[in-house]
């Protein structure tokens, strides 16, 4: 017989999966308001093409920066009313 010189990837694939993880988180730093703002961030950047919810997670964050910016800005004009008008009358 011939000497056949089978050659294999031993390439290690990797066996988990950060989608999840990451989806939990971000559904988790939509509940707290301060939070939605700066998680997003560290998300975007832990995320790898190699994940299987890549464009879901871009998506999901991208929007939760928006909606945290907004209720960032509706929960400082309720409370310092920074960016509103007030009114007094004399007693």
């Amino acid at each position: 017989m011939d000497n056949i010189n089978i050659s294999r990837n031993t390439k290690k694939v990797k066996d988990e999966d950060d989608s999840i993880f990451l989806l939990v988180s971000t559904c988790v730093a939509a509940l707290i308001p301060f939070l939605e703002i700066i998680m997003p961030f560290f998300v975007l950047r832990a995320n790898k093409k190699s994940n299987k919810f890549y464009y879901i997670i871009v998506v999901a964050n991208i929007f939760l920066i928006i909606f945290g910016i907004y209720s960032a800005y509706n929960i400082l004009d309720s409370v310092f009313n920074f960016f509103g008008s007030t009114t007094t009358n004399k007693i």
